[in-house]
Protein backbone atom coordinates (compact mmCIF):
# COMPACT_ATOMS: atom_id res chain seq x y z
CA UNK A 1 0.00 0.00 0.00
CA UNK A 2 1.08 3.50 -0.73
CA UNK A 3 1.80 6.31 2.59
CA UNK A 4 -1.83 7.77 1.78
CA UNK A 5 -3.76 4.67 2.13
CA UNK A 6 -1.78 4.11 5.16
CA UNK A 7 -2.42 7.08 7.18
CA UNK A 8 -5.69 7.20 9.74
CA UNK A 9 -9.13 7.91 7.91
CA UNK A 10 -11.93 10.14 9.09
CA UNK A 11 -15.43 8.99 7.79
CA UNK A 12 -16.40 12.37 9.13
CA UNK A 13 -15.46 16.16 8.73
CA UNK A 14 -15.55 18.60 11.81
CA UNK A 15 -18.24 15.12 13.28
CA UNK A 16 -21.10 16.51 10.94
CA UNK A 17 -20.35 17.40 8.11
CA UNK A 18 -19.97 14.41 4.84
CA UNK A 19 -15.73 14.69 3.80
CA UNK A 20 -17.17 15.84 0.51
CA UNK A 21 -19.00 18.85 1.83
CA UNK A 22 -16.29 19.60 4.35
CA UNK A 23 -13.79 19.58 1.58
CA UNK A 24 -15.95 22.14 -0.22
CA UNK A 25 -16.42 24.48 2.74
CA UNK A 26 -12.76 24.19 3.17
CA UNK A 27 -12.07 25.42 -0.38
CA UNK A 28 -14.37 27.86 -0.35
CA UNK A 29 -12.71 29.27 3.00
CA UNK A 30 -9.29 29.30 1.40
CA UNK A 31 -9.71 30.59 -1.63
CA UNK A 32 -11.48 33.51 0.33
CA UNK A 33 -9.21 34.18 2.70
CA UNK A 34 -6.07 34.14 -0.26
CA UNK A 35 -8.68 36.71 -2.25
CA UNK A 36 -8.85 38.62 0.84
CA UNK A 37 -4.98 38.70 1.95
CA UNK A 38 -3.93 39.81 -1.80
CA UNK A 39 -6.55 42.93 -1.58
CA UNK A 40 -5.16 43.78 1.89
CA UNK A 41 -1.55 43.42 0.78
CA UNK A 42 -2.74 46.06 -2.90
CA UNK A 43 -4.72 48.07 -0.87
CA UNK A 44 -1.65 48.57 1.55
CA UNK A 45 0.77 49.26 -1.41
CA UNK A 46 -2.02 50.75 -3.92
CA UNK A 47 -0.21 54.00 -3.12
CA UNK A 48 3.85 52.81 -3.40
CA UNK A 49 3.11 49.60 -5.76
CA UNK A 50 5.49 51.81 -8.61
CA UNK A 51 7.81 51.95 -6.06
CA UNK A 52 7.62 48.04 -5.03
CA UNK A 53 7.54 47.22 -8.66
CA UNK A 54 10.53 49.17 -9.16
CA UNK A 55 9.93 51.60 -11.63
CA UNK A 56 10.05 54.80 -9.58
CA UNK A 57 12.89 55.40 -6.82
CA UNK A 58 10.57 57.92 -4.79
CA UNK A 59 9.84 57.93 -0.86
CA UNK A 60 7.99 54.77 0.21
CA UNK A 61 7.45 55.96 3.13
CA UNK A 62 6.42 59.25 4.34
CA UNK A 63 8.62 59.27 7.45
CA UNK A 64 11.83 58.06 5.61
CA UNK A 65 14.61 59.60 5.48
CA UNK A 66 16.17 58.61 2.24
CA UNK A 67 14.35 58.66 -1.41
CA UNK A 68 14.96 55.11 -1.92
CA UNK A 69 12.70 52.21 -1.91
CA UNK A 70 13.29 49.55 0.81
CA UNK A 71 14.24 46.48 -0.01
CA UNK A 72 13.13 44.34 2.96
CA UNK A 73 9.10 45.86 1.77
CA UNK A 74 9.61 44.87 -1.21
CA UNK A 75 10.67 41.23 -0.58
CA UNK A 76 8.13 41.01 1.50
CA UNK A 77 5.65 42.39 -1.08
CA UNK A 78 6.82 39.50 -3.20
CA UNK A 79 6.60 36.90 -0.49
CA UNK A 80 2.92 37.32 0.64
CA UNK A 81 1.95 38.26 -2.92
CA UNK A 82 3.52 34.87 -3.82
CA UNK A 83 1.82 33.02 -0.97
CA UNK A 84 -1.69 34.13 -0.87
CA UNK A 85 -1.40 33.03 -4.93
CA UNK A 86 -0.47 29.71 -4.27
CA UNK A 87 -3.18 29.40 -1.88
CA UNK A 88 -5.91 30.48 -4.13
CA UNK A 89 -4.30 28.10 -7.04
CA UNK A 90 -4.45 25.03 -4.31
CA UNK A 91 -8.04 26.02 -3.18
CA UNK A 92 -9.42 26.46 -6.84
CA UNK A 93 -7.60 22.63 -7.35
CA UNK A 94 -9.40 21.26 -4.23
CA UNK A 95 -12.27 22.86 -5.07
CA UNK A 96 -11.96 21.15 -8.60
CA UNK A 97 -11.51 18.04 -7.27
CA UNK A 98 -14.36 17.70 -4.65
CA UNK A 99 -17.03 19.02 -7.09
CA UNK A 100 -16.18 16.73 -9.81
CA UNK A 101 -15.28 13.98 -7.61
CA UNK A 102 -11.16 13.97 -9.25
CA UNK A 103 -9.31 12.19 -6.83
CA UNK A 104 -6.37 13.24 -8.79
CA UNK A 105 -7.17 16.81 -8.07
CA UNK A 106 -7.46 16.67 -4.66
CA UNK A 107 -4.38 14.45 -4.55
CA UNK A 108 -2.38 17.37 -5.85
CA UNK A 109 -3.64 19.56 -3.84
CA UNK A 110 -2.51 17.07 -0.36
CA UNK A 111 1.01 17.03 -2.03
CA UNK A 112 1.31 20.75 -2.50
CA UNK A 113 -0.43 22.03 1.02
CA UNK A 114 1.82 19.12 2.90
CA UNK A 115 4.79 20.67 1.20
CA UNK A 116 3.82 24.20 2.59
CA UNK A 117 2.87 22.67 5.44
CA UNK A 118 6.79 21.49 5.82
CA UNK A 119 7.50 24.99 4.92
CA UNK A 120 5.27 26.14 8.18
CA UNK A 121 7.06 23.98 10.27
CA UNK A 122 10.97 25.20 9.37
CA UNK A 123 9.11 29.06 10.07
CA UNK A 124 7.67 27.64 13.03
CA UNK A 125 10.88 26.76 14.79
CA UNK A 126 11.75 30.44 14.24
CA UNK A 127 9.57 32.38 16.74
CA UNK A 128 9.89 29.07 19.18
CA UNK A 129 13.59 29.64 19.17
CA UNK A 130 13.40 33.22 19.86
CA UNK A 131 10.27 32.61 22.67
CA UNK A 132 12.98 30.34 24.49
CA UNK A 133 15.85 32.56 24.23
CA UNK A 134 13.66 35.37 25.59
CA UNK A 135 12.89 33.40 28.30
CA UNK A 136 15.44 32.48 29.38
CA UNK A 137 17.19 36.27 29.18
CA UNK A 138 17.78 37.50 32.93
CA UNK A 139 15.76 40.38 31.96
CA UNK A 140 13.16 39.56 29.06
CA UNK A 141 10.40 42.00 27.40
CA UNK A 142 7.09 41.21 28.84
CA UNK A 143 5.99 42.74 25.46
CA UNK A 144 8.14 40.80 22.87
CA UNK A 145 7.18 37.49 24.94
CA UNK A 146 3.54 38.31 24.66
CA UNK A 147 4.13 38.75 21.24
CA UNK A 148 6.46 35.97 20.10
CA UNK A 149 4.05 33.79 22.35
CA UNK A 150 1.07 34.84 20.42
CA UNK A 151 2.61 33.51 17.15
CA UNK A 152 4.02 30.37 18.19
CA UNK A 153 0.31 29.27 19.70
CA UNK A 154 -1.11 30.46 15.76
CA UNK A 155 1.29 28.63 14.11
CA UNK A 156 0.34 25.19 16.27
CA UNK A 157 -3.06 26.15 15.60
CA UNK A 158 -2.60 26.80 12.11
CA UNK A 159 -0.67 23.50 11.93
CA UNK A 160 -2.69 21.22 13.56
CA UNK A 161 -5.84 22.08 11.39
CA UNK A 162 -3.68 21.94 8.30
CA UNK A 163 -2.91 18.10 9.38
CA UNK A 164 -6.68 17.88 9.96
CA UNK A 165 -8.49 18.36 7.00
CA UNK A 166 -5.70 16.95 4.80
CA UNK A 167 -6.51 13.38 6.56
CA UNK A 168 -9.92 14.83 5.81
CA UNK A 169 -8.82 15.12 2.43
CA UNK A 170 -7.02 11.67 2.07
CA UNK A 171 -9.99 10.03 3.29
CA UNK A 172 -12.34 11.54 0.34
CA UNK A 173 -9.80 10.56 -1.80
CA UNK A 174 -9.30 6.22 -0.51
CA UNK A 175 -13.32 6.52 -0.64
CA UNK A 176 -13.20 7.96 -4.51
CA UNK A 177 -10.76 5.41 -5.97
CA UNK A 178 -12.39 2.69 -3.44
CA UNK A 179 -15.40 3.50 -5.42
CA UNK A 180 -13.51 3.48 -9.09
CA UNK A 181 -12.37 0.23 -8.08
CA UNK A 182 -16.44 -1.24 -7.09
CA UNK A 183 -17.73 0.38 -10.42
CA UNK A 184 -14.95 -1.35 -12.34
CA UNK A 185 -15.51 -5.14 -10.88
CA UNK A 186 -19.12 -4.16 -10.93
CA UNK A 187 -19.58 -4.86 -6.96
CA UNK A 188 -22.89 -2.71 -5.21
CA UNK A 189 -20.87 -2.82 -1.72
CA UNK A 190 -20.63 0.07 -0.06
CA UNK A 191 -17.65 2.00 0.97
CA UNK A 192 -16.72 1.51 4.70
CA UNK A 193 -13.67 3.22 6.19
CA UNK A 194 -12.78 0.39 7.85
CA UNK A 195 -13.57 -3.38 6.86
CA UNK A 196 -12.87 -6.69 8.62
CA UNK A 197 -10.43 -9.60 7.05
CA UNK A 198 -9.74 -6.51 4.23
CA UNK A 199 -6.21 -5.68 4.83
CA UNK A 200 -6.41 -2.84 2.81
CA UNK A 201 -9.35 -0.87 4.77
CA UNK A 202 -8.25 -2.47 8.17
CA UNK A 203 -7.13 0.54 9.08
CA UNK A 204 -6.95 3.36 12.14
CA UNK A 205 -10.36 4.84 11.57
CA UNK A 206 -11.69 7.93 13.48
Amino acid sequence: MGILQRLPRFSKCLCCLSLRSGIICLAVCQLTIGLLNISKILHHYSSKLSDVMGINKIQFFDDYDDRNVDEEHIKYFYIHLFHDTLVIVFALTLLYGALGRNAIAIKIYIITDFLMTIVDTINFVVPLTKFLTTATTPDPNPADQKTILIDVVLLLIDLTLTAYFLLCCNSYVQKLEYEARQRQTGSTVDYEPMRENDEQYNLHVI
